[in-house]
């Protein structure tokens, strides 16, 4: 299991006594376990993570902040898949509880170090790679297979001082079995969020104009929060909602200012700013000039363009 950190209150950090230790389990597995954290009124359960793990959360809604900037709500059934990633387990707004119970699956940090996976783990890894390039939050409660496939791993790890070295191999097989149905989830869900992706940027372009466009509602038109919505649009993208927003505008603010007939004024409205000053600041700071600058250069070119031509004809 990863180690709890103290917080800044110095609350007590959860243990995790009902976890198998790694001597006990084969590659690629670290540790398996169930655990029961209480979640003080003030302040995180801060955990440091530098391996590959899973986490089904089995009950207890939570807020949780990934390397102390990426905001999740968690509810049960949900199924986190984490690479060398810190968190904070915060008590919900929406939904506070005092305690949240999880299974952590922990893999060896060498499992996704590709010169020391081979066979059967190097075709695991590859999984992995191209499933969780990153840190997922997948919604499986309504998932049937997922929800089986814990409860059988629930069961075959309490059973395991009496099935022997048979219940061993099941509970590999089982872990095995669990990442190819979640890599499915993934799969799907990446589908999805591409989908995502091209609905907000249209959404994006046919309202650029307006001036008064909050994170949240553009996430509301799409079914989602603002901190969700960005980080669907960061890990396909590389980009934040607004930062797309930020160029679009640019793009169509360049596009006017070398229609001669279009004021300072009139661009900036078009491009979604409230003010010539604001749009000018803005300007300058993604294309390193003023606006006015920017026509004259380019105007400067069209006429030295058409100059060249007239002397050929």
């Amino acid at each position: 299991m990863a180690r709890l950190l103290p917080t800044p209150r110095n609350l007590p950090a959860a243990g995790n006594p009902d976890t198998l230790p790694a001597h006990s389990l084969h590659p690629p597995l670290c540790s398996l376990g169930e655990e029961i954290i209480p979640l003080p009124t003030l302040g995180p359960v801060r955990v440091r993570n530098r391996s590959f793990k899973i986490i089904y959360f089995l009950s207890g809604n939570v807020s949780l902040l990934l390397n102390r900037r990426e905001s999740l709500e968690i509810k049960e059934g949900d199924v986190l898949v984490l690479r060398d990633a810190d968190y904070e387990i915060h008590r919900s707004r929406r939904c506070p509880a005092s305690r949240v119970h999880l299974l952590e699956i922990v893999f060896d940090r060498r499992f996704l170090d590709d010169r020391l996976a081979a066979g059967a783990h190097g075709l695991l890894r590859e999984l992995v790679e191209l499933s969780f390039p990153g840190t997922a939050l997948l919604k499986s409660a309504s998932n049937s297979s997922i929800t089986s496939l814990v409860f059988e791993l629930r069961n075959t790890r309490e059973q395991l001082g009496q099935s022997g070295r048979t219940g061993w191999l099941k509970l590999h097989s089982l872990v095995v079995i669990l990442i190819y149905e979640l890599a499915a989830v993934a799969t799907n869900s990446m589908k999805q969020e591409e989908k995502i992706i091209h609905d907000v940027h249209h959404f994006l372009l046919e309202n650029l104009s307006r001036k008064a466009l909050s994170l949240d509602q553009i996430a509301w038109q799409f079914n989602l929060s603002g901190d969700h919505l960005n980080r669907i649009y960061r890990s396909h993208t590389g980009k934040t909602v607004f930062q797309e927003l930020r160029e679009i505008r640019m793009n169509k603010a360049r596009s006017l200012l070398l229609q001669v007939e279009h004021s300072l004024a009139k661009i900036a409205s078009t491009a979604g700013y409230t003010s010539v000053s604001s749009f000018c600041h803005a300007f300058r700071e993604a294309v390193g000039c003023s606006p006015s600058d920017y026509r004259s250069r380019y105007n400067a070119r069209a006429l030295l363009v058409e100059t060249s031509f007239s002397d050929v004809g």
